[in-house]
């Protein structure tokens, strides 16, 4: 066989290869944008888990930094039923009202800040926490010399405190605390 027989026995291509290789590569185009999509969404997640633990442990530092304030108080403030210039450092329990459905705006005013006022010391959140001191109740263990001396007992706290980690991440924790009075 010559050339030129040859070249008249080929058969014409009909192009099924391109068009293969077209849809493999329009599929291999959706499989990696639904990647990208889906791991954008979970770089979202991430965010909002790293704010959301970022607010928790900033609160918990807040109810932390007002234990140890009440527990170097000698002798623990009186608590107040009315604030007359905020922040009150002990109010009388529930006299501020449901204390996790106030505004951001009312902290700001009514509660004491974590550490230095007017400084951020805590980094990743949107402000310093806060936190307020509730007296709950007294609880006398003197004896029968009432009316002598200050009665000796437990005094009972509830102290909430608050922080905004990201854009809405808010976290309210509530403790509760003892002192004993003398």
């Amino acid at each position: 066989m010559t050339m030129s027989n040859y070249k008249l026995a080929a058969k014409p291509q009909s192009g099924a290869a391109l068009i293969v290789s077209l849809i493999i590569l329009v599929v291999l185009t959706l499989i990696g944008v639904t990647s990208m999509s889906s791991t954008i969404m979970e770089e979202k997640m991430a965010g909002g888990v790293r704010s959301q633990n970022m607010a928790f442990q900033a609160a918990e530092a807040a109810l932390r930094s007002g234990e140890n304030w009440l527990g170097v108080q000698n002798p623990v403030p009186n608590a107040v039923a009315v604030c007359a210039a905020s922040p009150c450092d002990v109010v009388v329990l529930d006299s501020l009202g449901v204390l996790t459905t106030q505004t951001e705006t009312w902290w700001n005013t009514n509660a004491r800040e974590y550490g230095v006022v007017n400084n951020q010391e805590v980094e990743g959140v949107a402000a310093d926490p806060r936190f307020i001191v509730e007296e709950r109740t007294f609880q006398s263990t003197g004896g029968l010399d009432v009316g002598i001396k200050p009665p000796q007992g437990r005094l009972y706290f509830r102290l909430t405190a608050r922080s905004v980690g990201g854009v809405s991440t808010e976290t309210i924790l509530q403790s509760h605390f003892m002192t004993i009075t003398n």
